[in-house]
């Protein structure tokens, strides 16, 4: 894939080699989309409207013709590659002109964003390590000798750079920090909390299976009667008629719990009729925003 920063560039790559194009409100996008994807057409070449949500298979090399607009950008464009795990090339290209300027230009003067970029293209050290600072935190930040994946081009002119050490040692590193690391253990607790509270709303839904969630959220006792039977609800006309008007997307959760639909056991099973939960998940939001 070959992004470019500007509309005519992908006129000229056109004229000078066989490949696709798409740019945002480009006649022929699907096309060329479905050549690219199909195998037919070897090469993309487009601007940043592809650089992310899309997913292409057995993108072995990502080209960027000048410098991206923002260090986000240059991930996201990049990421492109190696979408199944496999090793792919990234390579910037510009003239010298453009080097220059940027090289020259003081970084207090640019936004935390671009001066990320900058740091990434005049080092002579890790190119990997001020991307990782800037998008992962001064704390799980990590270099090409942490990172279980190949080195950049500095890093890879020679080993003294990372103080001679052997591959076998690198690789053994890499594991350690991959298995013990800050980023993995991280990763380890969000996981195990998300764990917890996924288990905990299970279990208030399952509590309040024909139960009104409005006098709860109230303070009130556990009634056991519809919303459209609930005094509290009724009695407050914005709340009641915002809350019974709701419509909801076909097929986006169950429409009687207000779940989503994996974790409504009934909704899973093809029985979203028969739900006993009420309308839980959207009252207890609802009425909580409203009454407080």
């Amino acid at each position: 894939m070959v992004f470019v920063t500007r509309m005519e560039q992908i006129d000229e790559w056109q004229k000078k080699m066989i490949c696709s194009t798409f740019a945002a409100g480009r006649q022929g996008n699907e096309e060329a989309l479905e050549a690219f994807n199909s195998g037919r057409s070897l090469v993309m070449v487009t601007t940043s409207v592809l650089g992310a949500g899309m997913n292409f298979d057995e993108v072995g090399a990502v080209f960027q013709l000048g410098v991206t607009f923002s260090s986000e950008d240059f991930v996201q464009q990049s990421g492109r590659g190696g979408r199944e795990g496999f090793e792919f090339k990234s390579i910037t290209a510009f003239d010298e002109r453009e080097f220059q300027r940027l090289r020259d230009r003081p970084g207090h003067t640019l936004p935390a964003s671009m001066r990320t970029l900058q740091k990434f293209i005049i080092t002579e050290s890790c190119r990997r390590l001020p991307l990782s600072e800037y998008m992962d935190g001064v704390n799980l930040k990590t270099d090409c000798r942490m990172s279980n994946s190949a080195y950049c081009d500095n890093c890879s002119k020679g080993s003294q750079k990372h103080g001679g050490e052997s591959e076998a040692t690198m690789m053994s590193k890499r594991q350690r920090i991959m298995i013990d690391g800050p980023r993995a253990r991280e990763v380890r607790e969000l996981k195990e909390k998300e764990r917890v509270d996924l288990g905990r709303l299970l279990n208030v839904m399952e509590w309040m299976r024909d139960r009104c969630a409005v006098c709860w959220v109230s303070g009130g006792s556990l009634v056991k009667h519809s919303e459209s039977e609930c005094d509290i609800l009724l009695s407050n006309e914005v709340l009641g008629l915002s809350l019974l008007e709701v419509d909801y997307s076909t097929n986006s959760c169950c429409y009687r719990c207000g779940l989503p639909g994996d974790l409504c056991s009934d909704y899973s099973q093809g029985l979203g009729d028969e739900c006993k939960v009420g309308n839980v998940g959207l009252t207890i939001s609802f009425c909580h925003y409203t009454l407080w």
